[in-house]
């Protein structure tokens, strides 16, 4: 459900780009297409969205953790990491959306040119809506359960409207 209402708010934000309800794709100012390109250059060598961590849940179909049975397709990456921890920006941009849902902890999209990064299940937000951001720059806190004790981001990079795997645009 949440993964739906992420595509609106892109679908959303490539119609505000182009004045335009019913392009997929964002209209690129020629600064635009070279921060796509200066992304898509950086693939494999991201930095990541917490300082320390381990993914939890990878991007695609799996096997469900407790439901042996059932199968998910994830469309990002969930990565554990320490109370209190931070979340930054993996690479330059603007903020698109600081958005929340009822059932779930707001998250901040935001835009690199063609390129969008998604940070999911933060429990405070140090931006809004148009900041330009710079790599490494504080997001905002991520959410800890206060009944399992987890703190996990859910970390998503979309190309346009296309979930693509967060894992390989990181640095190993």
């Amino acid at each position: 459900l949440i993964d739906n209402e992420i595509q609106k708010l892109i679908r959303l934000a490539i119609a505000e780009s182009n004045k335009n309800k019913n392009s997929t794709n964002f209209a690129l100012t020629p600064e635009g297409r070279i921060v796509s390109s200066n992304f898509q250059s950086n693939r494999g060598r991201l930095p990541w969205p917490v300082k320390e961590g381990v993914i939890v849940r990878r991007f695609g179909r799996q096997p469900h953790p407790v439901v042996r049975t059932t199968t998910i397709n994830s469309n990002g990456i969930s990565i554990a990491t320490s109370p209190n921890s931070i979340a930054y920006s993996v690479f330059d941009g603007e903020v698109l959306s600081v958005y929340g849902f009822s059932g779930g902890n707001p998250g901040v999209l935001i835009r690199h040119g063609k390129y969008i990064s998604n940070y999911q299940n933060l429990s405070s937000i140090f931006v809004k809506k148009g900041d330009k951001i710079n790599a490494n720059d504080e997001i905002g806190i991520v959410f800890t359960n206060d009944s399992n004790g987890k703190t996990i981001l859910k970390f998503n990079i979309f190309n346009e409207l296309k979930p693509e795997n967060p894992a390989i645009w990181l640095d190993n």
